[in-house]
């Protein structure tokens, strides 16, 4: 039995919990499919109707079946209440800290609405041991810390603050004072919330004896794909280890051939031509198209609702640090068996930017060989 508690502004609630009674495995007369392991998902901003009929012609090429997940908009009221409940856990952690730490810079004050509700340094600037306990058990994790409902409706257009860094590193200036990926703008406090509502999802599932289901493909809605995708995806996935918790089908910033090779050997007799090769990741960036298992999904979700680490960045980058610093287990394709196709503009980044800096292609394209056909 394992003793944890969640911090919050109300009394501390301390949970015992037990040991978990996995389902009961029966004997299958057919191994699940490799693509009946899969659930996809793909986050879309209701009412995008161009980007859909693109998506829709790229499944029916490919025969997928999936989901779409409405995304969260970044003018919605949540989005500024996130936007507040990050603020005052800044500035009552900053209080807490004495001025000579070295991990934390800048002065944020402190927040009245904390002064009832003390949330120290060692509660929330290391990771709390019980995590891995929660991720292994069929405990349900919620989506969102209940103080943010709390927190008093903001008018759009919300002002940005200034992203964190590592596990928590504010550096000390003011949001127009750093460079704009390190602005914590709604658009990403948005899409951080899009891609989090979709692992809630995946991780607060059963786990099914046979395994169907037990992975979600998450897409992004501007994404094109190699013809063969998913047969590059069965015979690399036999190399991934049992407690895999990412897969990035497609990634971005960064040369991912730096990790280790775990693809062990080349297709034969030819039958996938435009072979791809697994990597453990280093510092993929970009969301457009990753795997995860259920466990994955789950210490995901515990990580990113973790304060402060809970909307501190642009998502990619706390993915990439929860990778470098060793929390999940990630692994990368390359080349890219998914790529952004940047067709409108960012969704994320400040003034309508179009982000073609990353300049990506595929071997066989879906939908540029739907356009040639």
């Amino acid at each position: 039995m394992v003793l944890f508690m969640f911090l919050g502004k109300s009394p501390e609630i301390t949970v015992h919990l037990e040991k978990q009674t996995q389902p009961k495995q029966h004997a299958m007369t057919k191994p699940v499919d490799f693509i009946d392991k899969f659930q996809i998902y793909v986050v879309s901003l209701p009412g995008r109707g161009a980007r859909k009929a693109d998506m829709e012609r790229l499944r029916g090429a490919l025969g997928l079946q999936w989901k779409y997940y409405d995304a969260t908009y970044s003018n919605s009221a949540l989005i500024g209440k996130i936007l507040h409940w990050v603020e005052n856990v800044r500035a009552k952690l900053l209080s807490a800290i004495p001025s000579t730490d070295s991990d934390v810079s800048g002065s944020l004050g402190n927040d009245d609405s904390y002064s009832d509700g003390d949330i120290h340094a060692e509660d929330v600037l290391f990771w709390p041991e019980y995590l891995e306990d929660i991720a292994q058990s069929n405990l349900e994790i919620p989506l969102l810390d209940p103080l943010i409902w709390a927190q008093p409706v903001r008018r759009p257009p919300y002002e940005p603050l200034t992203c964190s860094e590592q596990d928590f590193y504010l550096l000390d200036k003011a949001p127009d004072e750093v460079p704009e990926y390190k602005r914590l703008t709604s658009g990403r406090v948005a899409c951080w919330h899009s891609h989090l509502s979709v692992l809630h999802l995946h991780a607060n599932s059963l786990p099914t004896a046979s395994g169907k289901g037990s992975i979600a493909l998450i897409l992004e809605d501007d994404v094109d794909m190699e013809r063969d995708i998913m047969q590059q995806m069965e015979f690399l996935w036999k190399d991934l280890p049992e407690d895999w918790d990412m897969v990035f089908l497609g990634h971005c910033w960064s040369d991912e051939t730096r990790g280790s090779l775990i693809t062990k050997e080349s297709p034969t007799n030819g039958s996938l031509p435009t072979w791809s090769k697994m990597y453990t990741s280093t510092d993929p960036k970009c969301t457009h198209a990753y795997a995860v298992s259920r466990a994955g999904a789950r210490r995901l979700l515990l990580h990113l609702t973790h304060p402060p680490f809970a909307y501190s960045r642009a998502i990619d980058q706390a993915y990439a640090w929860l990778i470098e610093s060793k929390r999940i287990q990630s692994f990368s394709v390359v080349p890219n068996l998914a790529m952004q196709r940047k067709v409108t503009v960012s969704d994320v980044m400040e003034g309508g930017t179009v982000n073609n800096l990353w300049i990506d292609s595929l071997f066989n394209s879906v939908l540029d060989s739907l356009q040639e056909d």
